[in-house]
């Protein structure tokens, strides 16, 4: 059973990148990213994401991957594999469907689109950017700019090859280790820290926004050196095209193609920029729908994915791949600040659009954005413009490096256990072998002092041997007799004995 973290959790908080992306980098980063890029209208079409379809697929476990249409695949895709028996021998899928997903989709090759997060205190301390934390979070996007979690690949890849988004995206479903989990897209807002969306636009279902109104972010052709084309990032006012590029490194990532402006990107620079809210959740669990029923190249929300991740399951590998921060670049600030002011003039005069959504944005008349923005204090007087809100953000900063912390001394605790268990063993070993030698070089001094015993006693009886036969040889010697010399006896003194 999954150990999942269903209560009391922490609110979300983020970790701000202090890291400057040079110019030079940036456009290294997109090109890569182009030379990744797949066709610009893959991740816009129509298509229904993981809506259930009721003629659901009766040949998973035989179907060629690679020989199905995109409109097949999605509708593969789009089947519920949790509504299917679990027939999958390796643990970590439902069903062997979803194992073959993961092996074709998902391979290592397939690249992630990186997200990057923005340090509110150092943009609000370029001029003529100080007003943008007020549009963003008038928006409920401030705050997941910011975010800069670690991930995984290996979970991010397992999380989508296993991936099932509810038809009306009120929940999402999918396997980490050998478990199924599921949040609920209320669950997700908490999470992320995002504002309850229930009942917003939802920018996926509105039309898309005139090029009337696209044209009101751009500055006019006469203040332009090259000719506008609207749709084209080029000619933008300064702060769409910021936040046009936070949107892509955020709630909407996308490869390839930078210079160009799709939707819903449009839709939602219109939210924000007219302060009407959106339900942001639901935008990004579309994103991840159309994603997943997709062959595309990239690998999208991989530390928003890895952050829901960690919320419901006590996830312990390695977070291997950390986040570059994003700050604007250094040829985007020449229009500051009369540019700023002159596009929510511009904006001010806008028509409306036609439609529901220009019926949202009729409703929010007023609520249109001032500049500078209400509350913002010129530098010199009185408190620094966001001075509480770059400290509050700095305090979610270490709060959130602190659980970071937390988590990787766990990690390293439990790998040093592991090892000082295995080094533990392994001296008990060496200790046995101590004490093996040490009996066995007992036994050969034992040996040595039988040895020597035993030489001393041969030594001894070899002794004994040789007086025992020298006197031997004395005893089989003949006798000697020595001849008596002539005289008065008459004996005889040739040694021999005398003749009768």
């Amino acid at each position: 059973m999954a150990r999942t973290k269903n209560v009391n959790r922490p609110e979300p908080s983020h970790r701000y990148a202090e890291e400057r992306e040079e110019e030079e980098d940036e456009e290294e980063e997109e090109s890569e990213e182009e030379e990744d890029a797949v066709d610009p209208d893959a991740s816009e079409g129509d298509g229904d994401g993981m809506d259930e379809d009721e003629d659901m697929p009766d040949d998973f476990d035989t179907v060629d991957l690679s020989s199905l249409t995109p409109e097949d695949y999605a509708r593969y895709r789009n089947a519920n594999q949790y509504e299917r028996a679990r027939d999958s021998a390796e643990r970590r899928f439902w069903t062997d469907f979803q194992r073959r997903v993961y092996e074709f989709a998902y391979p290592e090759s397939r690249n992630f689109v990186q997200h990057q997060p923005i340090s509110w205190a150092r943009v609000n301390q370029i001029e003529g950017y100080e007003g943008l934390y007020q549009q963003m979070s008038r928006a409920g996007l401030a705050d997941i700019v910011t975010l800069s979690q670690r991930y995984n690949p290996q979970a991010i890849r397992q999380f989508y090859a296993t991936l099932h988004v509810a038809a009306d995206r009120s929940s999402i479903t999918w396997m980490t280790g050998y478990h199924r989990l599921s949040v609920t897209k209320a669950q997700i807002e908490q999470i992320l820290g995002f504002p309850p969306g229930d009942g917003l636009a939802r920018v996926h279902d509105e039309p898309p926004l005139s090029l009337e109104l696209q044209s009101t972010f751009y500055r006019p052709q006469a203040d332009h050196p090259t000719q506008i084309h609207i749709g084209k990032v080029d000619g933008l006012f300064t702060l769409p095209g910021v936040v046009n590029r936070l949107l892509r490194k955020s709630i909407l990532p996308r490869a390839g193609n930078p210079d160009e402006i799709r939707p819903p990107v449009w839709n939602i620079l219109q939210h924000i920029f007219t302060g009407v809210r959106f339900d942001i959740v639901h935008c990004i669990l579309e994103e991840m729908a159309r994603s997943a029923a997709e062959l595309q190249k990239s690998i999208y929300f991989a530390p928003y994915i890895m952050k829901i991740i960690l919320a419901e399951f006590d996830y312990m590998g390695a977070l291997t791949v950390s986040l570059k921060g994003y700050t604007p670049r250094e040829k985007q600030r020449i229009y500051h600040p009369e540019d700023a002011q002159r596009f929510f003039e511009q904006q001010q005069q806008q028509p409306q659009q036609q439609g529901e959504l220009g019926g949202q944005f009729q409703q929010a008349g007023d609520q249109q954005p001032q500049w500078p923005p209400q509350g913002f204090v010129p530098e010199g007087q009185g408190v620094p413009p966001h001075f509480f809100d770059t400290m509050l953000q700095r305090m979610d900063s270490l709060t959130t490096s602190f659980s970071e912390f937390q988590v990787e001394m766990r990690t390293g605790f439990q790998t040093f256990g592991t090892q000082f268990s295995a080094f533990d063993s392994r001296l008990t070993q060496v200790e046995t072998l101590q004490g093996q030698h040490t009996d066995t070089l007992s036994q050969i001094q034992a040996h040595q002092v039988q040895h020597d015993e035993m030489f001393t006693g041969l030594r001894t009886r070899q002794i004994q041997h040789g007086h025992g036969l020298h006197q031997l040889q004395q005893a089989s010697r003949p006798p000697v007799y020595r001849r008596r010399s002539r005289g008065g006896d008459g004996g005889s003194s040739s040694g021999l004995p005398p003749q009768s």
